[in-house]
């Protein structure tokens, strides 16, 4: 098997049980999503939605770790550090020298840039960011569609890559429609709306969340909503709410 695994590794040939390596893009959603706070399963499942490979608890803490973060010893960054970072993206020098001065991390310094929403005069104005700038209206764009329609879709109609958009989002505080927790009055609406024949579309619309996550959550619920005609206009979460309650099993 040694043998067999060698001249693999001479041929270039990468066994589908091994993901490939880290680029860089993912290599910084991760940790900028391990900053936010998310634990290491749920950053593998947040990647996966972004795009890129599954992987596993323990090459995220291994990644994590060469990027000079690690859960319970990463350090914060102090408003003195942040006074520097600023200064330097102020007037348009390097910032490799920060990389001694402040004993951090290429990645640590990329992100708190990001983080901060630093810009500056360099040659590529956003600092270490390769992708185009974002402008006011992307912003808006993003905030109105993040969750709304399918992450391959807003990339395609944006001209930006899934990655950058889920790292912005995240860096503005956006939540997608599969991590949005259901409020009781979303899982009673879900109720009411099945029993009283309102199709599924016109309730992912009253919902104002993701059809797939919709659907999941129907499912968990044990709700089959089939074929059913469509409202015009649809109803809105509060006509749906104020529809008569069947008694049943509560959501």
């Amino acid at each position: 098997m040694s043998g067999t695994a060698s001249r693999a590794n001479s041929l270039g040939l990468r066994h589908p049980a091994k993901p490939p390596d880290w680029t860089e893009a993912e290599a910084m959603l991760t940790l900028s999503l391990a900053e936010e706070g998310h634990r290491y399963g749920h950053i593998a499942s947040l990647l996966v939605e972004a795009g890129y490979c599954e992987r596993s608890k323990i090459a995220i803490k291994a990644i994590l770790q060469r990027l000079g973060y690690g859960r319970g010893w990463g350090r914060s960054w102090t408003p003195e550090e942040d006074a520097l970072l600023t200064l330097a993206y102020r007037e348009g020098k390097s910032l490799t020298p920060l990389l001694t001065r402040l004993g951090r991390t290429r990645y640590s310094i990329r992100w708190r840039s990001e983080y901060l929403g630093l810009r500056g005069t360099h040659a590529m104005r956003d600092g270490f960011r390769g992708g185009p700038v974002w402008s006011d209206d992307d912003i808006a764009t993003l905030r109105a569609l993040y969750g709304k329609i399918p992450m391959t879709e807003l990339a395609t109609r944006m001209g930006r890559t899934k990655a950058s958009l889920f790292t912005r989002a995240n860096n503005l505080g956006l939540v997608h429609g599969y991590q949005k927790p259901w409020t009781d009055d979303e899982r009673h609406a879900l109720k009411r709306a099945y029993d009283n024949g309102v199709a599924f579309a016109d309730v992912v619309t009253a919902l104002g969340r993701n059809h797939a996550a919709v659907h999941k959550y129907a499912q968990k619920m044990g709700l089959l909503f089939g074929r059913r005609p469509r409202c015009t206009p649809p109803p809105t979460l509060d006509q749906i709410l104020a529809m008569e309650e069947i008694p049943g099993d509560k959501p």
